[in-house]
């Protein structure tokens, strides 16, 4: 993979604005995540795009300040401009601010091959896949962000089709708190397509949507370990 070779010389991202985090209630450090932060805007400081919240956490926004957040259970998407914003479980409650929602395609847990859960914009019908049974992740987009947590491999398996694997070592200076985003690679996958996601963390069987195509979200990109039923 030629591309993924030119990119692995290249090192930093850019940087950005964030939120100031204000202490809220105390969270047990076990407490899983619940929404990620997709962008912020400018005037605002000490937490990052990409950064995951748990529920409780709390936000102050300066007079202006903005900030995009995913829910990863809800898919709900929120710009929010300005005050104090509380993380629910599936979206936030804001005072002094405004919030406008949306909710994007991604997925919320395991999913059938052949049929997406109930509120699925996908359902798949045909002859049945080796090995495409059962799904672990339903991707709405072609070029996935990972979770990875920590540099290490990363190897990506299609499994209804005989095609070449694709094999990564993501090193330290690939990943954005713990994300690696595969379109810095050049390469993205097949709409339709199953693949298998092995890292360090394990195994995840991924269906790309059919109609996938650009993402309307983060959340539509993404592929999280630990988090199927």
């Amino acid at each position: 993979m030629a591309s993924w070779a030119k990119w692995q010389g290249r090192t930093g991202w850019p940087l950005v604005a964030a939120v100031m985090l204000v202490a809220g209630p105390v969270l047990a450090q076990s407490a899983a995540p619940v929404a990620l932060v997709e962008d912020v805007g400018q005037g605002v400081t000490q937490i990052e795009a990409w950064d995951s919240l748990t529920a409780g956490t709390v936000l102050r926004l300066p007079r202006g300040g903005v900030v995009t957040l995913g829910y990863f259970r809800s898919c709900v998407r929120e710009l929010i401009t300005g005050g104090t914003v509380t993380i629910g479980q599936d979206r936030s409650e804001v005072q002094g601010g405004t919030v406008a929602r949306e909710v994007v395609p991604c997925n919320t847990g395991r999913q059938q091959a052949d049929q997406a859960r109930p509120g699925g914009v996908a359902v798949f019908r045909g002859t049945p896949q080796p090995n495409a049974a059962r799904v672990d992740v339903l991707l709405h987009a072609t070029v996935p962000l990972v979770e990875m947590g920590a540099p290490g491999p990363l190897t990506i398996d299609r499994l209804d089709q005989a095609v070449a694997r694709i094999s990564l070592q993501v090193p330290a200076s690939a990943l954005r708190r713990g994300w690696f985003d595969f379109a810095r690679t050049g390469e993205s996958l097949t709409p339709g397509a199953t693949y298998r996601f092995t890292t360090a963390r394990g195994q995840l069987v991924v269906r790309v949507d059919p109609n996938a195509g650009p993402p309307r979200s983060t959340l539509s990109r993404m592929v999280r370990f630990g988090t199927t039923e």
